[in-house]
């Protein structure tokens, strides 16, 4: 997760202002200040950095009991990652489809515009 992210981060950096467009792009919600209760829509910029940082990456999972009363695991689409920046605890809650979708899209704009020699 934390690799991932730090890539990705690069190829934003890489691509500066052109990477705006994905840097902006929103998936999931975030905590600034966790104690305050305030959230604000996390941009994929802040998902990566939110991940490179982490103490703490928390994946759910649901647990459902069929009728057979076999227990069935079954993976969510987020992901919870605990922080702590300017002496406050932050959250980052990850809709890991959009974060997925948006990581995509950056890499096809970067082969599509011949972009992989930077």
């Amino acid at each position: 997760t934390r690799f991932s992210a730090l890539a990705v981060r690069g190829l934003l950096d890489l691509l500066a202002e052109q990477g705006d467009r994905f840097s902006e792009k929103h998936c999931g919600e975030y905590w600034a200040d966790f104690k305050a209760g305030k959230t604000t829509p996390l941009t994929f910029r802040q998902a990566c950095n939110s991940s490179v940082h982490a103490k703490e990456i928390l994946t759910y999972k649901a647990v459902h009991q069929e009728a057979n009363r076999k227990i069935k695991h079954v993976y969510v689409d987020r992901m919870t990652i605990r922080g702590i920046h300017k002496n406050k605890q932050t959250r980052a809650q990850i809709d890991i489809i959009r974060f997925v979708q948006t990581a995509d899209a950056l890499i096809s704009f970067i082969q599509e515009e011949d972009h992989a020699n930077l």
